[in-house]
């Protein structure tokens, strides 16, 4: 007997499906699986950009508490007794990109607010405000060539050194003041420096035997990533006062500034070629998105020159 098998057709009709619905339906399959991956790369990308945005703005961030903190603080101290001639300024150097100030930065601190300055005063009836209380913020590039230096006047050295009780070797003070640089330092002159810079902080080493060394400013690292540092300043009735630098022939305007406004600008990790900053010439920071922080910082204890300090601070000397 002869045996007779089910067509093909037959067979396709049994299971319910067709060659061409199986082509159709794994075409849609693909379909959808690109687009969930279309869809997954833009997310991808969506949160990759708010992560850098993040990033960008905690450095400017870091970067405004730290001058800020400062800044309020600068003036304190400075001239706690108005002895004439004083030489000490509570802004020392002014600049568009750069400041360098003074203040008694550690007077909340009762263990450290009398070493060296209790031993320094020198030629002036007491001081208040130790060489590492001279401090200065500027951009320098993370490579640590270029840059220019910056001159501000300061009596931080003498002849006349003094040993502290825990063996520090400290200057008094003589009231000549000295040349103090800060040296490569980008875009003093305000505007872009670029990529590649950090913000530095520097103060002046209290250890007597390290003036004129290398060793003599100590460059602590703020924030990297920071393109842009600008200061405004103006005096008390809101004037702009143009930037003075930081000679000393300059200290009766810049006793003049009551108001200082900063401003912050922080690059991205990843520039972004398909996207171009409109506001930015720099072609080097032209397509890299960026976080700006513009503040302003009132200098409450730092108007006027050779006059005893407003009673905003703490006693002195501690009891």
């Amino acid at each position: 007997m002869r045996e007779t098998r089910p067509s093909l057709a037959a067979d396709e009709r049994a299971t319910g499906i067709t060659l061409i619905e199986e082509v159709v339906a794994g075409s849609l399959s693909l379909v959808v699986l690109l687009g969930a991956l279309g869809l997954l790369q833009t997310f991808r990308h969506s949160y990759i950009r708010s992560e850098m945005a993040g990033d960008a703005m905690q450095r400017a961030r870091i970067a405004q508490e730290s001058i800020a903190s400062d800044l309020r603080l600068a003036g304190l101290g400075v001239d706690p007794d108005g002895a004439a001639g004083r030489p000490d300024e509570a802004i020392e150097g002014a600049w568009a990109g750069a400041i360098a100030a003074r203040g008694d930065l550690d007077a909340d601190d009762p263990a450290a607010r009398d070493d060296p300055e209790r031993w320094i005063a020198g030629v002036y009836p007491s001081t208040r405000t130790g060489n590492d209380e001279v401090f200065a913020y500027a951009l320098r590039k993370e490579s640590g060539s270029g840059g220019a230096d910056l001159l501000f006047d300061s009596d931080v050295s003498s002849p006349l050194t003094v040993t502290t009780p825990s063996g520090a070797v400290v200057a008094a003070r003589d009231g000549i003041v000295e040349s103090v640089r800060l040296t490569r330092a980008v875009a003093a002159a305000g505007g872009s420096c670029g990529t590649g810079c950090l913000l530095y902080r520097a103060s002046v080493a209290n250890n007597a035997s390290l003036w004129g060394t290398g060793n003599a400013i100590v460059w602590q690292p703020v924030s990297d990533g920071i393109s842009t540092l600008g200061f405004r300043y103006f005096d008390e009735s809101g004037e702009e006062i143009a930037p003075r630098g930081g000679a000393e022939s300059e200290r009766e305007a810049r006793a003049q500034i009551s108001t200082i406004e900063v401003r912050v600008v922080a690059l991205e990790k990843q520039l972004d070629v398909a996207w171009r900053d409109p506001g930015d010439t720099n072609p080097a920071t032209a397509s890299y998105r960026k976080a700006e922080i513009v503040f302003r910082v009132a200098l409450r204890n730092g108007v006027g020159v050779a006059q005893p300090d407003r009673p905003a601070g703490p006693a002195w000397p501690p009891p």
